[in-house]
């Protein structure tokens, strides 16, 4: 996808969220006070760490959805790049270089 032109991975990113917005939320904080409260019936102690991926440099927060991982990373000067992880090994599955001429995407 490096090559990829940034008017196509537009496309893509609206129509998955289009996509998602259809979907029923997997996101723990998904309640209207964003408490992040949920049951613990799904969850079975004792809990561990499953993966950790470390990209030398610092992330956002992660979105989680339909078994992926979705962060952005820093690069080590200006830019971005945006990558998908699955969340059951934590492998990257693709990567996306963002640009940009500030130290996050958002920015």
């Amino acid at each position: 996808m490096k090559n990829l032109p940034r008017s196509l991975f537009v496309l893509i990113f609206t129509l998955f969220a289009i996509t998602a917005a259809a979907q029923p939320a997997h996101n723990f904080q998904i309640d209207a006070t964003h408490t992040g409260a949920i049951t613990t019936e799904h969850l079975t102690p004792p809990l561990r760490q499953r993966w950790v991926v470390d990209f030398g440099q610092a992330i956002s927060y992660p979105l989680i959805a339909d078994g992926r991982v979705f962060v952005t990373v820093r690069k080590p000067n200006n830019g971005t790049t945006l990558f998908a992880l699955d969340t059951m090994f934590g492998g990257v599955i693709w990567s996306f270089d963002l640009g940009g001429n500030s130290q996050w995407s958002g920015t």
